[in-house]
């Protein structure tokens, strides 16, 4: 008797316990599932704010071309982060690019991403002048281009301008190494571009990516 009710006790632990790996596993499989859509969401965000600012940057549009960059830089690198962080986490990096990349650039542990230091600084620059107050008190002296010395200048009359740069090919690449790191499919997205919308993802790009 007390043999049968030992074998049953066991059996029975061995069930719980089979349960409780099973649903274990299960929520897991949710997490990764919950995470990986919103990671979707943030990047096809990124990429609707890059088409964007690719096409005012092309168009000479300063410095709102500099605002979209920086949105979309923004949201690729959150897009990354994704996994780790929660809503609250995620709201809670704000808008600093520098701090974003840094953090990026701890996680991934690849010094040769040093190189995209200046172009980031640069870039987050652009949110002093997200709106126009800042402008209007000290005036602006932007510049845009695929690649350094490549540029179309926006001046105001102001004298001592500061100045804000912008390098095309360095923001393509950025977008490139979030996306590779992210272990994404940029076609994933770029199958869902119409018209000339991927046109003006393409051009000049040298992120052969999408």
């Amino acid at each position: 008797m007390r043999m049968r009710l030992a074998v049953g006790l066991v059996a029975t632990v061995a069930v719980a316990i089979l349960l409780l790996v099973r649903a274990s596993r299960t929520k897991a499989r949710n997490k990764m599932k919950d995470w990986r859509g919103l990671q979707q969401l943030y990047f096809d965000v990124a990429l609707q704010y890059h088409v964007s600012a690719r096409f005012a940057a092309i168009s000479g549009l300063l410095p709102v071309s500099g605002n979209l960059f920086h949105h979309a830089l923004e949201m690729y690198l959150k897009g990354y982060f994704c996994k780790d962080l929660n809503e609250a986490q995620l709201r809670n990096l704000g808008h600093n690019l520098r701090k974003l990349w840094r953090r990026f650039k701890a996680e991934v542990a690849d010094s040769s991403f040093n190189q995209f230091d200046n172009a980031i600084a640069q870039l987050d620059r652009f949110e002093r002048i997200r709106y126009p107050e800042e402008i209007e008190r000290l005036g602006l002296r932007a510049s845009i281009g695929f690649k350094k010395g490549d540029v179309a200048v926006n001046t105001t009359s102001k004298s001592q301008e500061p100045t804000y740069e912008l390098t095309i090919d360095d923001l393509d690449a950025l977008a490139k190494v979030i996306m590779e790191k992210s272990r994404t499919n940029p076609k994933f997205f770029t199958s869902r571009l119409k018209g000339d919308t991927l046109t003006y993802l393409q051009q000049q790009n040298k992120a052969v990516i999408w």
